[in-house]
C-alpha cells in the first residue's frame, strides 16, 4: 500500500452580486491564516493558491505529511533555562588528547557583564552549567586547558526550554562522524537524508542513513566522517515505511546517538493519526481554517473534505 504524502485543503466562498469574484479571491488571498499551528500535526505548508473558480474564490493549501527537519544554530538564550556543555569527543575530557577545559562569556538578563564560568569537559557526556540558566550567552568558548591533540569536532553550549533543545554557542574545529536516533522503536527502516558541507567549505555534500531494521530508537552511526555544517533545509526524512516518522529523529554529532544534537525532525502526521485502512484520517483537518475565513470575509466560507495523495 503507498501512504499519502500529502494533503490539500480548499475553501470556497461565492462573491454577493456587488462583489467581483476576482476582489473576493484578493481578500481571501489576504487572511492570515495560522497555518503554522499545524506543525504541532506534523503538517508543513507547501503551497498556498488562491483563485478564481467558476464565479467563486478558492484558496488551495496544501501541507505535507512529514515536516522538514530543523537545524539547530547558535542563538541567545532565555533566562531561567537549563544549561550545559557537551563534545561529539569523548577525548575532550580531563586527561583526553583534546580540550580539557573551557571558559564561557555571558551576561546576565540586566545584560550586565559577569564573571566567565569555567567548566571540565567530559567528553559525550553533558556537563551541567550551573550559572548559565540565569545568564545570556555571549561570545565564544574559549579553550582553557587542552591535551596533545586538538577539539576533533563540535563543542556545543545547550540550553533546554522545556520545548525542545537549543544551541546557544558552538565552537567548531573539525569534521565528525555523528550519528542518528529516533524517540519510537516503531521507525524502522526511517531513511534521512543529511546535506552538509564540511568545516573546509567543500560541499555540499549528501548522506543517506537507513534506521535499524528492528527498532529506531538504536541510533545508528553516519559513515561519512567530513560533516561539517548542516544546510539550513539539510536534514529530512527520504523514506519512511510507515507513511512517515512516528518519533523525533535527532542528529548527533557524536556517535552511538551522544554529542551535541545538531538537527532534528519532528513526528509526521501519522504520529497524532495512525493510518487505518478504511478509517478517516483527515477528520482532524476538516474545515480547520473555515471559520477563520468567514469570519474575516464576512461571509459563508466552504470547507471541501481534506484530499489525500
Amino acid at each position: 500500500m503507498v501512504l499519502p504524502s500529502q494533503v490539500e485543503l480548499d475553501y470556497t466562498a461565492t462573491p454577493s452580486s456587488i462583489l467581483r469574484p476576482a476582489d473576493l479571491a484578493t481578500a481571501m488571498a489576504a487572511v492570515s491564516l495560522p497555518t503554522g499551528d499545524l506543525l504541532n500535526l506534523g503538517l508543513a505548508l507547501t503551497s498556498d493558491v488562491t483563485s478564481v473558480v467558476a464565479g467563486s474564490a478558492k484558496r488551495a493549501l496544501i501541507f505535507s505529511l512529514v515536516p522538514p527537519g530543523t537545524v539547530l544554530a547558535a542563538e541567545p538564550s532565555l533566562g531561567g533555562t537549563v544549561g550545559y556543555i557537551v563534545s561529539s569527543n569523548p577525548n575532550d575530557a580531563p586527561g583526553g588528547v583534546g580540550i580539557r577545559r573551557v571558559k564561557y562569556r555571558r551576561l546576565d538578563n540586566l545584560g550586565n557583564a559577569k564573571d566567565n564560568e569555567f567548566a571540565a569537559l567530559n567528553g559525550t557526556t553533558p556537563v551541567p552549567l550551573v550559572e548559565v540558566k540565569n545568564s545570556i550567552p555571549v561570545g565564544t568558548i574559549a579553550i582553557v586547558e587542552q591535551g596533545a591533540g586538538p577539539l576533533a569536532g563540535v563543542l556545543a553550549v545547550m540550553h533546554d526550554t522545556g520545548q525542545g533543545v537549543h544551541q546557544m554557542q558552538t565552537l567548531l574545529s573539525g569534521d565528525w562522524q555523528g550519528s542518528v536516533q529516533s524517540t519510537q522503536a516503531a521507525d524502522k527502516n526511517v531513511q534521512v537524508t543529511i546535506t552538509y558541507h564540511n568545516t573546509a567549505g567543500g560541499g555540499p555534500f549528501t548522506e543517506t542513513i537507513t534506521l535499524t531494521a528492528t527498532d529506531g530508537t538504536v541510533p545508528k552511526n553516519a559513515v561519512n566522517t567530513n560533516h561539517g555544517t548542516i544546510d539550513p533545509a539539510g536534514f529530512n526524512v527520504s523514506l519512511a515505511p510507515g507513511g512517515g516518522n512516528l518519533g523525533i529523529i535527532t542528529l548527533y554529532a557524536g556517535l552511538n546517538g551522544l554529542g551535541p544534537p545538531m538537527a532534528f525532525i519532528p513526528p509526521s502526521y501519522f504520529a497524532f493519526v495512525p493510518f487505518v485502512s478504511g478509517q478517516d484520517f483527515g477528520a482532524p483537518l476538516r474545515g480547520f481554517f473555515q471559520q477563520a475565513l468567514a469570519h474575516a470575509l464576512g461571509i459563508s466560507v466552504t470547507a471541501a473534505a481534506p484530499l489525500f495523495t
